[in-house]
């Protein structure tokens, strides 16, 4: 060994633990074994692909909730890691007091999110460079492992590589299906070229050289004037070219300035791409969020603009044999926890490089707890800053949140632009109903947030039916209408929404019924109908015409610049009545529509629309003048028509195409309406309406259903 390498390794075992109560057997119980999701590296969670992320990877992790929940609080292996640590006073822990603090590693740095999806590191290699391995440590059999410089038996690589990846029925690491690289740091220049040229791109070290700060001597010292140091920072220059290179801060916590090692991108600009620094800190925390830290090692300081914190109180596995763990405390054991956290993005995100990994980390880091003071901001991605402390660098490891996308989520669309998720959402009006969200339910998106973190969006999620307005309150709409007693012909804009105005030649039975415009977006609502009798007496045939223009509640797609559709449509209503008081009346039209601002749908064909409703009844029922009525009705609803949209699309593989997605606008069940109704007058300028209906397929959505009921008194003036 060179006498340059006056190596520390950056452990503290017990100067500020006065002592440590475990509570493996907390968290509602369950056997210990194994049998929850996502642990096991040959048996990913169900319905996941480790390659791509799901639908609960795009707004949160709701629906893997239960099973990251159980492996925190049920297996064994994950329980061992949890309990109180007492700390004695430290210049750094809030209010500066001592005291117990819960520790739990895996879960303060929510690792159990991305087991729990089945994320596991598998297919990387982390590289670990420290005194030396128990290689044959159960925590490491069944991998993939190699070795470089010889490295000793020794207690402190082997804790380190555990955290990092250790895989036992004792305890699990971060990324317990990566492999390892064990190098020996005696030679770390020699360790640092092996893993470039393996192209193993995580480096882990949790050591530093003796009495070395943050100061332009000491980096003269170890690195201009030494061959040996001259070796290693080239090699170091070379591989964080590409890989990223993790170092544990000094443990003493009482320092005032950085060690040379984590700062060492402070005077070699060319590392800091592919560098990161990480402190030791008992968080105090919530399932949502960290709102405290103890910090037990060396603060930031010169790195924080690369820095993060991370829990360094691990049961991890030593060299005394193969099946021996022991309680550890460091710096040295929170800086494998972001090296284990490399690998499963890398797992997550297989077409990031290492530095978007890396990026990925820092802009995650949860910085929003009491006593975290910006020191200033660091542009990570264009236009994404994040702030960093000199104390807590950019804040505390959250690997649930590097797995959400960051910043703006968008389609990275075939002409290089981006497009909002939100401007890519197609809103079908009711009468499609369903039929977009099913087209696409077999479709899986691919979007992109600002960190190029690709993400699996499902087709149906792109697709929103507009809601039809609730039963109850069309009903109020329709019983406030002239009175059936006075009108028997059907409105052609009852399935519109909005309001309508209707008027009658008493003399020649014409009518004409507008629709009125409404507010803001729905100002493009409008429209008007003609009928006109073709046979009139006892037996009665109108003929009806429509033009109108959607908004796209009804047809088309609705957006804030407009959308909807233009529609003209044709209509016969056939009615007869009888002496005996007895009535039917059948109605039906058929038109098409025109999509002429269409969003995020390319190519819209006409769509042909169709409606019918059947009456029968009797009048005099009860009384002189009241009626009695039973109606079936099928409102407005597309009958044929596509549409294509040219998007990205994931294969299941995780390979993105652009191709267009073809979809069928007709829903696959229609709304049926069943209703009963009746009139009576009151007085002469007045009438009781009540009706009551049940629609089936409601809003022409498949097994959606309402039923309502209405009572009004229409006075006329």
């Amino acid at each position: 060994k060179h006498p340059m390498y006056r190596i520390t390794r950056r452990t503290a075992r017990t100067p500020v633990i006065a002592g440590f109560l475990f509570l493996a057997a907390c968290g509602g119980g369950g056997d210990g074994g194994d049998t929850t999701v996502g642990i096991d590296p040959n048996n990913p969670a169900p319905d996941t692909n480790p390659n791509t992320l799901g639908l609960g990877f795009v707004q949160s992790f709701a629906a893997f909730e239960a099973a990251a929940a159980n492996l925190r609080n049920n297996v064994a292996r994950y329980l061992v890691q949890r309990g109180f640590v007492t700390l004695a006073d430290q210049p750094r822990t809030p209010n500066n007091e001592a005291g117990n603090y819960l520790s739990y590693p895996l879960a303060s740095a929510r690792v159990e999110y991305a087991h729990a999806v089945g994320l596991t590191g598998a297919g990387q290699t982390i590289a670990i460079v420290d005194a030396g391995f128990r290689q044959s440590h159960e925590a490491f059999a069944g991998k993939t492992n190699s070795a470089v410089g010889n490295p000793a038996v020794d207690d402190h690589g082997t804790m380190v590589a555990s955290v990092a990846a250790g895989n036992s029925a004792t305890m699990i690491g971060v990324a317990p299906g990566a492999n390892l690289s064990f190098g020996n740091w005696d030679d770390p220049a020699l360790a640092t070229r092996w893993a470039l040229q393996n192209e193993v791109w995580i480096q882990n070290n949790s050591w530093g050289f003796t009495g070395s700060s943050a100061t332009q001597n000491s980096f003269n010292a170890f690195f201009v004037t030494d061959p040996y140091g001259i070796s290693y920072l080239n090699a170091l220059r070379d591989y964080t070219a590409e890989g990223v290179v993790v170092f544990a801060v000094t443990n003493t916590a009482t320092n005032t300035r950085a060690g040379l090692m984590e700062a060492l991108p402070l005077f070699e600009p060319a590392l800091h791409a592919g560098w990161l620094a990480v402190a030791n800190a008992v968080p105090i925390y919530t399932q949502n969020d960290i709102t405290g830290v103890a910090l037990v090692s060396s603060a930031c300081f010169e790195a924080a603009r690369w820095c993060l914190l991370a829990d360094g109180f691990w049961y991890a596995a030593n060299a005394v044999s193969d099946t021996t763990y022991e309680q550890v405390i460091g710096s040295s054991f929170a800086t494998p926890m972001v090296s284990g956290a490399l690998a499963l993005l890398a797992e997550a995100f297989p077409t990031l490089t290492p530095h978007q990994l890396r990026l990925r980390l820092l802009a995650s880091a949860d910085n929003s707890f009491t006593g975290f003071a910006s020191a200033g901001q660091v542009e990570l991605t264009t236009g994404f800053f994040h702030d960093y402390s000199t104390l807590y660098g950019h804040g505390f490891l959250d690997l649930r949140a590097a797995l959400l996308p960051i910043g703006q989520v968008g389609m990275m669309m075939a002409d290089g632009s981006k497009a909002s998720i939100d401007s890519l959402q197609m809103t079908s009006g009711v009468a499609m109903g369903d039929a977009v969200g099913t087209a696409l339910a077999s479709v899986n998106f691919a979007a992109e947030d600002s960190f190029a973190g690709q993400f699996k969006v499902p087709g149906d999620t792109m697709a929103a039916a507009s809601e039809p307005a609730p039963l109850g309150s069309k009903m109020m709409a329709s019983v406030l209408a002239p009175a059936k007693l006075h009108s028997s012909r059907p409105s052609l804009f009852a399935d519109h929404q909005g309001r309508s105005l209707s008027l009658t030649d008493a003399e020649t039975g014409q009518g004409v019924e507008l629709l009125l415009p409404g507010e803001g977006t729905t100002a493009d609502r409008f429209g008007v109908a003609l009928s006109q009798p073709l046979l009139d007496g006892p037996t009665r045939l109108d003929l009806g015409l429509k033009v109108a223009r959607d908004d796209g509640s009804l047809m088309g797609f609705a957006a804030e610049d407009g959308g909807g559709a233009d529609m003209v449509s044709a209509s016969l209503t056939l009615s007869r009545n009888f002496d005996s008081g007895a009535f039917f009346g059948v109605s039906a039209e058929m038109g098409m529509a025109d999509f002429s601002r269409p969003t995020a749908i390319g190519r819209i064909s006409l769509v042909g629309f169709d409606s019918f409703s059947a009456e029968i009844g009797r009048r005099g029922v009860f009384k002189d003048g009241d009626r009695l009525s039973l109606s079936v009705g099928l409102p407005t609803t597309v009958k044929s028509g596509a549409a294509s949209v040219s998007l990205p699309v994931m294969s299941d593989d995780g390979k993105i195409v652009f191709s267009d997605t073809f979809i069928d606008l007709a829903p696959t069940q229609r709304q049926v309406d069943f209703a009963i109704g009746y009139d009576m007058p009151l007085g002469r300028l007045s009438d009781l309406r009540i009706e009551l209906q049940h629609s089936d397929n409601y809003g022409n959505r498949s097994g959606s259903y309402d039923t309502g009921a209405a009572l009004a008194i229409n006075f006329r003036f």
